[in-house]
């Protein structure tokens, strides 16, 4: 298992400002989004990694590009590290934009995540057990690929509390951890698990 985990967020994006759904939408980060990349980039600086994975989406892309820049390495990009997939939630500015159906929908997803039903997908999109498996999968990779070297991941909001709780360094019943854009968790290995900290 790595050393080390550095995990990032991507920048703002104008959906983060505006409240909009995202999930798999291909949305790329807007001034303040750069601003943070290029904040969050100073603070990587002088960290030797071994290597940088990115979700290929483009907020995420974008932010891993500038980072990428600045410590003079390469980008492996993967569909693995994406968001949920949101279904008809994509683009929804929820509480804004009254939708009966997407309301609806929406109580459920929030029940089904409440009794941890890792099987509704009722949206169209992602069950929670298929993004789980797909996160799972890319993080036992991981560890085999880079035994005690430091690494860099660049994701998602969801994404991170799922890794989080792949480490048991949080748990699905306590919902969803509000996680800020262009923000960097840090995962240090402890013998056979991890501690947490925030950069």
């Amino acid at each position: 298992m790595p050393q080390k985990i550095y995990i990032v967020r991507h920048g703002e994006t104008d959906y983060n400002a505006e409240r909009r759904t995202q999930g798999w939408l291909d949305i790329p980060l807007n001034k303040t989004g750069h601003a943070q990349a290029m904040a969050t980039s100073a603070k990587l600086v002088n960290i030797k990694v071994d290597a940088l994975y990115s979700s290929d989406l483009r907020r995420a892309h974008e932010t891993a590009d500038t980072i990428a820049r600045t410590l003079n390495t390469q980008i492996v990009l993967t569909k693995a590290l994406r968001e949920r997939d949101m279904g008809v939630f994509s683009g929804w500015r929820r509480g804004f934009e009254q939708d009966l159906i997407k309301d609806r929908l929406w109580s459920e997803f929030e029940t089904a995540r409440d009794q941890e039903d890792m099987d509704w997908n009722e949206h169209g999109g992602e069950s929670m057990r298929q993004m789980t498996e797909r996160i799972a999968m890319f993080m036992n990779k991981l560890h085999v690929l880079h035994t005690d070297q430091k690494v860099i991941i660049v994701s998602h909001g969801g994404t991170i509390n799922r890794i989080l709780e792949h480490y048991h360094l949080k748990s699905s019943s306590e919902g969803y951890r509000m996680i800020g854009n262009a923000s960097v968790l840090v995962l240090t290995k402890q013998s056979t698990t991890y501690s947490l900290e925030e950069l």
